[in-house]
């Protein structure tokens, strides 16, 4: 397994993070001690990671798609 320091993680995180995504699996060192593990998703953790809905499908499915926000706001205000 490798290692790299605290430093290369911060200087170089982008470099350290497609390492992991390749699946190489790394331990973070600071000042000689290990301090972590980094590693690659597998299986079920990747289908437990959060997804951002469909803001746009849920307004087209409540009936909001044709206005702005605003002219909601003053729709509602004005039923009342």
């Amino acid at each position: 397994m490798k290692t790299v320091t605290t430093r290369e993680v911060q200087h170089h995180f982008a470099r350290v993070l497609a390492s992991v995504e390749a699946g190489e699996e790394l331990v973070v060192t600071r000042r000689g001690k290990e301090v972590a593990k980094l590693s690659p998703m597998q299986g079920a953790e990747l289908k437990k990671s959060f997804r951002v809905p469909d803001f746009g499908a849920i307004r087209r499915e409540i009936g909001t798609d044709k206005e702005s926000g605003v002219n909601e706001v003053l729709r509602q205000r004005d039923k009342s």
